[in-house]
């Protein structure tokens, strides 16, 4: 179905489904809303946003919100014949927040997410100018709107602006306030935890605390990946602190789950030998875990765990770990699953590259 709770997901499906019913009922705001939706998102149909902008339009005159806003996000940048138009986007936003609450439709008419959307959108167009005249008021009236209404989107871009008092693409600049911007991002943690290192490490607005603007930096790299500085800043805590104050265990760990133990050159002094033992050595734990955790789902497995139960020698050695596993009922075929994918897990990190936030 459309979203998959409770069944495997057919696009296909929801939209013979859906065509039924808009067959039956043209005047049904749902079936209308999910052809909207699949041909703006190619869910079981070619990408036609002329298509979708026909239902969404057609939405928009039986009251739907939800039609109103894609129709407004559809009109606000270039995918099929017709023309951008913000204007009529900047009504459509508007029309949104002052329409009545009548229409049944598959999303609650009228609802804190449609209401924060529009919210979103006005502020980022009067930020930018599209559709209106750039106007610093407005713009911050409507982010604080959808922060009243829950808006961790709107409260991590509001806490950015006074962080950095505009950003490249705003036509409308604010005074930097890193208190408000500190705030803010207390209010979020998880999203604003770069941000909240980066005042507590420079001392911007609050007294210098490089030990918290460490957890703050490997809370945010954990939440939400990270960018050049970001990772710079927390390296140079490492080394700041020292063993003392924060343990080498502690700093393998961490850049260990994050695929940056190359930074141990700059922490520790370690050669490219070293830190390959390292990773071989992080590698080979999280193997033998996973085996421990395959034998025991394995018949019998539970029993043979019981037997080396203790036996530090057998526990930490991989191939006496993978000979029980290949002895047990289906451990063959396990093993060669499990093995495939580290493979492809390896390679995916080989892979990857940061996050520039």
């Amino acid at each position: 179905m459309i979203d998959g709770r409770g069944r495997k997901q057919d696009y296909n499906k929801s939209r013979e489904l859906a065509e039924l019913i808009y067959k039956t009922n043209n005047n049904s705001i749902f079936a209308i809303e999910i052809l909207g939706f699949m041909y703006m998102n190619a869910q079981g149909v070619s990408c036609d946003w002329d298509r979708a902008k026909e239902f969404f339009e057609l939405g928009v005159t039986k009251n739907s919100t939800i039609c109103m806003l894609k129709l407004a996000d559809i009109l606000s940048e270039p995918g099929g014949t017709y023309k951008v138009d913000y204007e009529k986007a900047i009504q459509l936003y508007e029309s949104v927040l002052t329409i009545s609450t009548g229409v049944q439709s598959v999303h609650n008419i009228h609802n804190k997410s449609d209401k924060i959307s529009a919210y979103l959108s006005l502020a980022n167009a009067y930020s930018r100018g599209l559709g209106v005249n750039p106007d610093k008021d407005k713009m911050l009236e409507y982010y604080e709107l959808a922060i009243n209404e829950g808006s961790e989107e709107a409260t991590y871009a509001l806490g950015k602006l006074y962080y950095m008092g505009s950003d490249c693409f705003s036509k409308v600049k604010i005074d930097k306030d890193y208190e408000k911007a500190r705030k803010l991002f207390e209010s979020i943690p998880e999203k604003g935890a770069t941000f909240l290192a980066d005042i507590y490490y420079d001392g911007k607005g609050v007294e210098k605390d490089i030990r918290k603007a460490m957890y703050l930096y490997e809370q945010g790299i954990l939440e939400k990946g990270y960018g050049f500085m970001d990772m710079s800043n927390l390296v140079n805590i490492y080394k700041k602190l020292g063993e003392q104050e924060v343990s080498k265990e502690h700093v393998l760990a961490f850049l260990n789950s994050v695929n940056e133990l190359k930074r141990l050159r700059d922490i520790y002094g370690y050669s490219e030998e070293d830190i390959k033992v390292i990773q071989d050595c992080y590698k080979l734990k999280k193997e033998n875990k996973i085996l421990i955790e395959l034998i025991s789902a394995l018949p019998g497995g539970k029993e043979r765990l019981e037997l080396i139960k203790g036996i530090e020698s057998v526990i930490n050695n991989n191939q006496d770990l993978k000979n029980i596993v290949i002895e047990l009922p289906g451990g063959q075929d396990q093993l060669e699953l499990v093995q495939k994918e580290l493979a492809d897990e390896e390679e995916k990190s080989k892979n990857d590259k940061c996050l520039i936030c």
